[in-house]
């Protein structure tokens, strides 16, 4: 385990908060993640996704 792990280990360990740099990768990762996998459970059901997605439209004639 390198060094910088170990201080975000003892770090969690002892206060239970991550540094700032840390906690964002890793709530963007798991925002990625869920959702991903609720876009697929949204669409099994044939619900609306949870977020709007592009789209894409022809261009504008000038």
């Amino acid at each position: 385990m390198s060094e910088s792990n170990s201080k975000v280990l003892s770090s969690w360990k002892k206060d239970k908060k991550l540094p700032e740099n840390v906690s964002v990768e890793v709530l963007n990762h798991l925002f990625r993640r869920c959702l991903l996998k609720i876009a697929g459970i949204a669409e099994e059901l044939q619900l609306p996704p949870p977020i709007q997605l592009p789209m894409v439209r022809p261009a504008e004639k000038k």
